[in-house]
């Protein structure tokens, strides 16, 4: 063998080594944390652990199950702060029908339970026993294609008969005081408000109730109760991604402009166009029921008010309904100008904190800007008293 060959194959060992090594590095860095729950007393031949992350994205991750009960569910650990909700579940959308799990203990006198839960980082095990199955016939749901599919859901309930997670703890008796919702609940909202309160200091490491927060900030009435409840995590909460969200929302004061496509053009334009007049923007989708009862409300404001007020509504419908949102404007069913997120949908939710619909604001002139719920006879009159037409 001549001396070049031997260095060209001395060259091509190195190589490999060097890519060898590389790829095991890579493989080491990526740290998965485990949720390992043994469901006895029922199989399963398919279970996935199904996280939510902000924007309602979801993702898979198959579990591993030697016999059936005992259940092995890893995810990366980089994921973990951005997860709103974790759920257990074998849907797929060819079934006709799908298991669902849910998990309950007990905490004092009363018994928790939640299907959406959250746990806590790094590795987690459980032990479960079966209880009971909840049978739920024509359970609609959205496919991935887009198109509506309809099945029976098996919701298979656990009981845990000590929880020491207390991620799972806090997810779970969150979801007995509808944390943060305030709606479908005992009592009025500023009963609510304590409950939340006093569960955040019971929790104040709790990612499950920051997210939760952080997802239902427009169900709040005012910064300072968002405040009065943020205030009372922990500093390590504070830092986390939904914790940062949150800051960053308590400091939303100032419209910053943004372009978006009208419905009927290719065009971009402003959602304020004129800086010195009061603009009521209002985000909203064909979709949405709660979205439809309150337009009653923003056509009188614009018809009481007229060219004093721009009303711009800007529409999150995805490729699969913008079409019955565009026939909607083009029937002037929507007050005042519209506009399509369509192309900027993440940024745009991001932008402006759009979490849950109807969500609108009030951008004054000069750029202040104030959220607005319209439906609250209290912030309609703010409008009015603003532009000093009177209630009407």
């Amino acid at each position: 063998m001549l001396p070049s060959e031997k260095v060209k194959q001395l060259l091509f060992i190195l190589l490999l080594f060097v890519i060898s090594f590389h790829s095991s590095a890579q493989n080491k860095s990526v740290k998965s944390n485990h949720i390992r729950i043994s469901f006895n007393g029922k199989k399963f031949d398919r279970l996935n652990l199904i996280t939510t992350v902000e924007g309602n994205i979801k993702r898979s991750f198959s579990g591993y199950s030697k016999d059936g009960m005992a259940w092995d569910f890893a995810y990366p650990d980089s994921l973990y702060e951005q997860i709103r909700y974790f759920d257990i579940n074998n849907k797929n959308d060819a079934d006709t029908s799908a298991n669902t799990i849910t998990l309950s203990t007990i905490t004092g006198a009363d018994t928790v339970l939640c299907g959406s839960c959250h746990f806590s980082r790094g590795d987690v095990a459980l032990n479960a026993s079966f209880l009971k199955i909840n049978t739920y016939t024509g359970m609609r749901f959205l496919k991935k294609n887009g198109t509506e599919g309809s099945r029976t859901e098996l919701e298979n309930q656990f009981f845990i008969g000590q929880v020491k997670d207390r991620q799972l703890l806090s997810s779970m008796e969150g979801i007995k005081i509808r944390y943060s919702y305030f709606y479908k609940v005992s009592g009025t909202y500023e009963e609510s408000l304590k409950k939340y309160i006093t569960l955040t200091q019971k929790y104040p490491d709790s990612y499950g109730l920051v997210a939760g927060l952080a997802g239902r900030l427009n169900y709040y009435k005012s910064t300072d109760d968002v405040a009065a409840v943020f205030n009372l995590f922990s500093p390590k909460i504070k830092a986390s991604y939904y914790g940062k969200e949150i800051a960053r929302n308590l400091a939303f004061n100032h419209f910053d402009n943004a372009m978006l496509k009208p419905w009927n053009s290719d065009t971009p334009e402003a959602i304020v166009t004129d800086p010195n007049k009061p603009s009521l923007v209002v985000f909203s989708a064909s979709w949405c029921v709660p979205c439809h009862k309150q337009l009653p409300i923003v056509k009188e404001l614009k018809q009481n008010l007229g060219d004093q007020l721009d009303v711009v509504y800007i529409s999150i419908d995805d490729k699969n309904t913008l079409a019955n949102w565009k026939k909607m404007t083009e029937a002037a069913e929507i007050p005042g100008r519209s506009l399509l997120a369509i192309d900027q949908m993440e940024q745009i939710r991001k932008k402006y904190f759009v979490q849950t619909i109807p969500y609108s604001f009030l951008v004054y002139p000069g750029g202040k800007l104030e959220v607005i719920n319209v439906s609250i006879e209290a912030d309609k009159q703010k409008i009015y008293k603003f532009i000093n037409k009177g209630s009407k």
